[in-house]
């Protein structure tokens, strides 16, 4: 939301990356990104794969395309199973790159980390996404290639799962 961004005047929002086209992650992509090109008075960016097509993307990315925003290196990663066209980022701060992540960068107040996943709806805490249009196969090829990322990346998907993963996880 706009309010959230007054908290980080220092930031300046030229990119969207939607991992997938459901409607809790695209919602109403149109109206914010209207309001944040009035915001910074720039275009912003609306990227998806092109799998997953909808009203408001401005650009299609593929599977390990590289983006790059200042000192952001962005690694558009193709995990098809939740829909056909699922994306990961995996987002690394060029500047730190041999440094390693710190868990005491995650805090209430904002987090910064050197390299992290936004996992979308392929990887949760305690589980995976559901298989909408992909299967089994598909999800454990996206979770190897996961399994690859250094060690200390953080990741941080779409939707908090995590207790009712967990609950399911005990049961079985």
């Amino acid at each position: 939301s706009m309010s959230f961004l007054e908290n980080f005047p220092k930031h300046k929002v030229t990119h969207i990356l939607i991992c997938h086209k459901h409607s809790c992650h695209i919602g109403d992509i149109r109206n914010l990104a209207k309001k944040l090109k009035d915001k910074y008075n720039n275009k912003v960016e609306v990227m998806c794969s092109k799998k997953d097509r909808f009203p408001g993307l401005t650009k299609a990315v593929k599977d390990k395309q590289i983006i790059t925003i200042d000192n952001l290196r962005i690694t558009v990663f193709a995990t098809p199973c939740h829909t056909l066209g699922s994306l990961c980022y995996f987002v690394e701060d060029t500047d730190y790159l041999n440094v390693p992540n710190d868990p005491s960068l995650i805090t209430p107040n904002g987090s910064e980390c050197y390299r992290c996943l936004f996992s979308g709806c392929t990887h949760f805490v305690g589980g995976c996404g559901k298989f909408v249009e992909g299967n089994g196969a598909m999800m454990l090829a996206n979770l190897d290639m996961i399994a690859k990322l250094p060690k200390d990346t953080f990741v941080f998907p779409s939707h908090d799962y995590t207790i009712k993963n967990l609950t399911w996880a005990m049961g079985i």
